[in-house]
């Protein structure tokens, strides 16, 4: 029991830490284009730049970690993490952040693809369902707590040595995983490893594959939009950092219930297309709901908060577990597509155009998730 708290809680702390990265220059987000004086797009792009490694890397890791194991591939995340959050206060200048945003993009798409299989396969099958609800609160908690507090920090400690607090974190969690459990993979046969080939049940993975890339588009356009439309609303940063994480609270108020439903039943397919459809709301009446704009928060806030805990379950659920890292990179890469191209769509439109048309884009993005629904069809595991 107390072994499976600790499995638990390293995989939940360790995608908190992947929030914290992530979401690391949104709060400071506006003393960063004036430091650097960049235009919106190029912020777009130092923001959005942390998920390209992901596109590209996430299959292959999953099947290194099948090949391996997990455990030194994620160490060697966590280190470039370190790595590429001290190479920005070094030389402080808009090519090594962005250098060392593609260092951490590796790390993070390390995590993402091979943390989420350790719920599977180490804790009890009949409580994966929720405790995948609970899991999937870790992200939002840990930019949440990056949104709400970093901006004060920096503004205390200064901007560049504020970079050193995700840098101490991410280190000691890479020692913490040297004395996590392995998985001895070297016994599966030469026909297994062929079985793994290709994508696993692709009339599954590639529509929940599309849902992942629309919603953290719409999502990561949310969070480059928001910080300076509430500015030009002249709205301070102690209500500010809240409504930045209004997207998030959703998560962690309804994953775990969500989790809670689907280990009664299967709802996956209902909760995905009302989850993109909330966020896609939400969105789009951003601008035009000012008061109350709690109002267009709370649907954004429940549409992302419900989204991707149904595609966690669903993966176990229909596929063996020696193909489902390789269906989490298929997964984080799409991802990461979305997290890479929402930023600087938002800031491209934005170039040319206003807060309403580009919320109201990126909330149509969300919502044309609900199509690819329409092709997944969950059905027992298969071998």
């Amino acid at each position: 029991m107390i072994k499976n708290i600790l499995i638990f809680f390293i995989a939940w702390l360790s995608m908190a830490v992947m929030g914290i990265n992530i979401q690391l220059l949104t709060p400071i987000n506006n003393d960063l284009k004036e430091i650097l004086n960049i235009s919106y797009s190029m912020l777009g792009i130092l923001m959005g730049i942390i998920s390209l490694p992901g596109i590209f890397i996430s299959t292959p890791i999953g099947k290194l970690a099948d090949k391996i194991g997990r455990k030194y591939i994620l160490v060697l995340g966590l280190f470039l993490i370190c790595i590429g959050n001290l190479l920005f206060p070094i030389f402080a200048n808009y090519n090594s952040a962005v250098i060392g945003r593609i260092l951490i993009g590796i790390g993070c798409a390390t995590i993402s693809v091979l943390v989420p299989g350790i719920i599977p396969q180490y804790l009890p099958k009949e409580h994966v369902p929720q405790l995948m609800g609970f899991f999937n609160t870790a992200i939002p908690v840990g930019s949440i707590l990056t949104l709400t507090f970093y901006h004060n920090i920096a503004q205390k400690i200064g901007l560049f040595e504020s970079f050193y607090i995700p840098t101490v974190i991410s280190g000691l969690l890479a020692v913490l995983f040297l004395f996590f459990p392995e998985t001895n993979n070297k016994d599966k046969d030469v026909k297994d490893r062929q079985k793994n080939k290709g994508i696993p049940n692709a009339n599954i993975i590639i529509p929940l594959a599309i849902i992942v890339l629309l919603a953290n588009l719409a999502s990561m356009a949310y969070v480059t939009l928001a910080p300076s439309y509430y500015e030009h609303l002249k709205i301070g940063w102690h209500i500010r950092g809240t409504m930045l994480s209004a997207g998030l609270w959703g998560t962690i108020l309804f994953a775990p219930i969500v989790g809670k439903i689907l280990s009664k039943g299967e709802h996956s397919k209902i909760i995905l297309n009302i989850g993109l459809i909330f966020q896609g709301l939400g969105l789009i009446l951003i601008p035009f709901v000012q008061i109350p704009i709690f109002i267009s928060l709370i649907l954004f806030c429940f549409g992302a908060g419900i989204i991707m805990t149904p595609i966690y379950v669903i993966i176990p659920k229909v596929l063996p577990k020696e193909k489902i890292n390789t269906a989490f990179g298929i997964i984080i890469s799409a991802m990461m597509i979305g997290c890479l191209i929402g930023p600087y769509v938002a800031g491209k439109i934005m170039d040319m155009s206003n807060f309403a048309i580009s919320f109201a884009v990126c909330g149509i993005i969300s919502i044309l998730g609900i199509f690819a629904c329409f092709a997944i069809k969950v059905s027992e595991k298969t071998t």
